[in-house]
């Protein structure tokens, strides 16, 4: 490490070469480098992008964009490049890492300044080749060597526990390390799989390693595949072994969602045993990836996008480039039926290949073929993958397809210039079929045929794509048994002509639904409920992109977004059943005369489920609870698991609960945002802001008539005309109050302060506020006090001047 961090020190030095076998830790190192230089602050910024041996240009831009926050345009590959380039020459000290090279990389074509061209710009790759070195003109050319033979010893052991040492095992134990040879990966997936074993069968491990039975494989070292394959076979769950080898369909360095990617294998293909439905089939895959992780086999990150300035975040599993070629040779030479071709550039139909007739699982996703067969070549093919052919021609799918009777998973989703899928309707045994494209490039719209009803037993489909023709009437309710559903359109019909919201409504075995629809009034339509097994939703309405990107970004399992601009008509009662079930609400420009508080949404009243609830021009809506100590039928819990409440642009909101606030309410609210709500004149009573005591950031901004965020109510009224400690918000780390011209105090009492232990950052500007509610001792953690108003504290009145000095150093006039 040493030797790197040198040579990036080096002025000379704008290319360094990290090379080594496959499996001697050159990622590892290299995040070790990211996390060190960054302390000492040798550069600014790092970024790293993986490349693999099929460079995909694309690819690596996103993934260098992601990294400093920006959006590439979606076309053209000069101004993507034009515009990286651009973007990186305003960091002045910034550090490239490529990973995985295997080629010359063109760093122009890219958009990577380099040299003189921008001198802080710097660029260190890793490799198994040497020839890869020259090829980029590295200056510096690091070898990464084996481990020590007590540095392999101490890594094994982390990773198999304390058991070596157990009576028979330690001399056993030594040779098997010992013959792996120093190699991390070795080292680490030998010490998992056998952590727990018999006597028996490290004795076998250490006489697998002593031969070299096993193919060779570029750039990689025979111990390594041996200690791999070891590790594969030492598994007992025939679940695990399948749900691996079917990880290495994905390309190399692909990062996989398991609910989104992995699921739809684990249903089609039987994998998961003793499952009845898709959500269990998740709780088990989940189990299963688990133990995979465990075993070291496969790796837990996070998947990164940036769409529109939103960055999307969302965990996932990848193989090691290494495990990953492993698994293929396992999956295709000891597990006849494979077909791996994933994400290499593949142009043609892979036609020649000898076992292809006998084909079950085929995965060719992600790649440039031009042209699928008119004949059918596959006649057993189970699971057939053809993602993402974006960037081809082709329109149709063909003949070829009418013959695979035996097909159960079909993955055609980004493929975006696919208008005609007709003959999928002989493919009788389909159960899980894709066809989405939530980023769609093209004018081309997908028909959705009649001869699709022949599938009668599909559990999951996916018509999320941004170009599709209304859907005929029938189709949807034919798939009766049907789990999962995505759908992207317009509008909903009335039936006659084109699908009708009813048809989903009638899914009784629906568990999951994502669904957005760009007309509002289906939602005032009575359809009879047959949605009672919904466990997972996202319905969005009227939804911009931006929006669509944000509920992405925040991933909730339960959410509508209603927007409900220029509908006039109330809500069906179906609406209300699934309002009940509900985690996360955003509701838009509601304004119905009958609703005057939110809680008459649920139909139960209570909302019990809601954890985030926003609400923007709602202009009837006078108060999110309403309580009448006169009905007996008032719950005693509500919004008991809120825990971010924002209300912007709220022109009727006059308080948050009219009446006394029942004892389980509001008890988890941690955020809250209150914008633009110009008849809002307080926000909590006394009492209310008692219950708040998880509350950790309150921003209050641009309330024209708010004179007071704490009134006393009558029963709190016995005050003393002291100084009086009210004993609020113990976790509350930020306080905005901005733009509020009314406001002369934080409360209605000026004799009352709270100590605010955690408070970290005050943010108040309010022309008018007197005082602060604070004591001598308050807000011990404050590290900043800010607001526009460079004489703020001048204006201040002070009950005591040590409160002022201590506060005085804190202030930031911006």
């Amino acid at each position: 490490m040493e030797e790197v961090i040198a040579a990036l020190k080096d002025d000379r030095v704008s290319i360094v070469a990290v090379y080594g076998m496959g499996g001697v830790g050159k990622t590892t190192l290299m995040k070790q480098v990211a996390k060190d230089i960054i302390k000492d602050k040798l550069f600014d910024k790092v970024v790293m992008t993986i490349v693999s041996q099929n460079p995909d240009l694309r690819s690596i831009q996103e993934q260098i964009a992601e990294g400093l926050g920006v959006q590439l345009p979606k076309e053209n590959a000069f101004l993507r490049a034009a515009k990286l380039c651009e973007r990186l020459k305003h960091e002045k000290k910034i550090l490239l890492i490529v990973d995985d090279l295997w080629t010359r990389l063109e760093l122009a074509e890219v958009g990577i300044p380099n040299g003189n061209e921008h001198s802080g710009c710097k660029v260190v790759f890793t490799t198994r080749s040497l020839d890869a070195c020259c090829m980029m003109n590295s200056q510096a050319k690091i070898e990464v060597h084996t481990l020590s033979q007590l540095d392999s010893w101490n890594l094994f052991r982390y990773h198999a526990t304390d058991i070596v040492y157990s009576d028979g095992l330690h001399k056993i134990a030594s040779e098997v390390v010992n013959k792996c040879d120093g190699l991390p990966l070795a080292l680490v997936t030998l010490g998992r799989a056998l952590q727990g074993r018999d006597r028996i069968v490290w004795e076998d491990a250490a006489l697998q390693l002593g031969k070299s039975i096993f193919p060779q494989v570029d750039g990689m070292h025979a111990k390594v595949f041996n200690s791999i394959k070891l590790s594969y076979d030492y598994i007992e769950s025939e679940e695990m072994k399948k749900t691996f080898l079917f990880c290495c369909t994905f390309p190399e360095d692909h990062k996989i969602i398991v609910e989104d990617d992995l699921l739809r294998y684990a249903i089609g293909e039987r994998i998961l045993k003793n499952v009845d439905n898709l959500m269990e089939a998740k709780i088990r895959l989940h189990k299963v990836v688990d133990s995979l992780i465990a075993s070291g086999l496969m790796l837990r990150v996070r998947r990164s996008t940036v769409v529109n300035g939103h960055i999307l975040d969302r965990g996932g599993i990848m193989m090691h480039d290494v495990v990953r070629d492993v698994a293929t040779v396992i999956a295709s030479e000891d597990t006849p039926g494979f077909i791996v071709r994933a994400g290499i550039g593949l142009k043609l139909w892979p036609g020649h290949l000898e076992n292809i007739h006998n084909c079950r699982r085929m995965s060719l996703m992600m790649n440039d073929i031009i042209q699928l067969p008119e004949q059918s070549e596959c006649p057993q093919l189970l699971t057939l993958s053809l993602r993402d052919l974006s960037y081809t021609d082709i329109q149709s799918l063909p003949p070829s397809l009418s013959w695979l009777a035996k097909l159960r998973v079909l993955h055609l989703n980004e493929c975006a210039n696919l208008s005609d899928v007709s003959y999928i309707g002989k493919c009788k045994k389909l159960e899980i079929l894709e066809l989405g494209c939530e980023f769609s490039i093209t004018g081309f719209s997908l028909k959705l045929p009649i001869e699709i009803m022949g599938v009668a037993n599909l559990k999951l489909l996916n018509l999320y794509r941004g170009e599709t023709e209304n859907i005929p009437p029938n189709i949807i309710s034919s798939f009766s048994g049907l789990e999962e559903l995505h759908m992207l359109v317009n509008e909903f019909g009335d039936g006659s002509s084109c699908a009708s919201f009813a048809e989903v409504a009638s899914l009784t075995c629906l568990i999951s639904l994502r669904l957005r629809v760009q007309n509002a009034t289906f939602l005032t339509k009575d359809a009879a409920f047959g949605l009672q097994n919904l466990q997972t939703f996202s319905i969005l309405v009227n939804a911009s992109d931006n929006i669509v990107y944000r509920f992405a970004l925040e991933y909730r399992t339960r959410t509508m977004f209603l927007n409900m601009l220029g509908v006039s008509e109330e809500f069906a009662p179906w609406v209300s059943k699934l309002l009940g079930k509900t985690e996360y609400l955003e509701l838009w420009s509601y304004g119905q005369e009958y609703l005057k508080n939110v809680g008459q949404l649920d139909a139960g009243g209570q909302f019990n489920k809601l954890k985030c609830l926003r609400l923007i021009d709602c202009p009837k809506i006078e108060h999110i609870l309403s309580v009448d100590v006169t009905d007996k039928s008032v719950p005693l819990v509500a919004f008991s698991k809120l825990t971010d409440l924002s209300m912007l642009r709220m022109e009727g909101m006059k308080e948050i609960c009219k009446g006394p606030v029942p004892l389980g309410c509001f008890l988890n609210l941690k955020e809250m945002h209150i914008q633009d709500c110009n008849n809002l004149r307080y926000l909590f009573s006394l009492a209310m802001a008692q219950r708040l005591n998880q509350l950790e950031q309150l921003r209050v901004c641009w309330c024209s008539e708010m004179l007071n965020i704490i009134i006393i109510s009558e029963m709190d009224e016995k005050t003393e005309p002291v100084l009086v400690q009210a004993k609020l918000f113990p976790r509350l780390k930020i306080l905005t109050l901005s733009g509020l011209p009314m406001l002369f105090g934080f409360y209605e009492v000026h004799n009352l302060y709270s100590e605010w232990p955690s408070l970290e950052e005050l943010h108040v500007e309010c022309a008018n506020l007197k005082k602060l509610p604070m004591g001598p001792n308050s807000a011990p953690n404050l590290k900043q006090l800010r607001s526009g108003y460079s004489d703020l504290m001048r204006k201040l009145e002070w009950e005591d001047q040590t409160l002022k000095s201590r506060l005085s150093p804190l202030f930031v006039n911006k």
